[in-house]
């Protein structure tokens, strides 16, 4: 298991900002439509199918979002780059589900987050619909990420400007999500 850093472009990045769990987020502009990446899932009966919810934590410091990279042997996006996640329990909550998974996978909690968006993604072999649900980690504890079990190979820190350069990526549809809160979090306060 190793860690790596990626730097394609570097630039000043504003002191770390901390967001409110109250503090209001504008709606995603029309430039940020993620339809544009997203296959949607047409079951054959027709009846929409079994819908799957999984969390995606998007941890966010100086700039830059923590990527793992998903096992060879992982059924779902095998060896491709992602955000730190994975399915929600029958009765789990999603921020539930989120801490979970977090604590599981890179053994960190995450304590101030929120949600960003949710995006369907492609059917699995079996017609299942998969919902996914993309948080804002901006804080949490338990030092720094480390790579737990053997659901994934690495984990890098990338700046936010380079997602577009990891590849293979699992959900490009997260370029455009976490850029437009990356200028939410770099906006002049008032």
């Amino acid at each position: 298991m190793t860690s790596t850093s990626v730097n394609v472009r570097c630039w000043r990045v504003p002191p770390k900002a901390k967001l409110p769990q109250s503090a209001p987020l504008p709606p995603l502009p029309k430039a940020a439509n993620v339809s544009a990446w997203i296959v949607r899932c047409r079951p054959a009966d027709g009846d929409g199918g079994i819908v799957t919810t999984i969390v995606l934590a998007a941890f966010i410091h100086d700039g830059r979002v923590l990527l793992v990279r998903r096992a060879a042997h992982k059924r779902q996006y095998p060896e491709y780059w992602d955000l730190v996640g994975g399915h929600v329990e029958v009765g789990e909550t999603t921020d539930a589900a989120l801490v979970r998974e977090a604590q599981e996978e890179v053994g960190i909690t995450p304590i101030t987050f929120r949600h960003l968006k949710t995006f369907p993604d492609a059917a699995t072999p079996d017609c299942e619909s998969i919902r996914y649900q993309v948080y804002a980690v901006t804080e949490w504890s338990g030092g720094a990420p480390r790579l737990l079990g053997e659901e994934h190979t690495d984990l890098a820190w990338v700046a936010m400007g380079n997602l577009c350069f990891m590849t293979p990526l699992a959900h490009p549809a997260v370029i455009p999500i976490l850029s437009w809160f990356d200028l939410f979090l770099r906006r002049p306060r008032s």
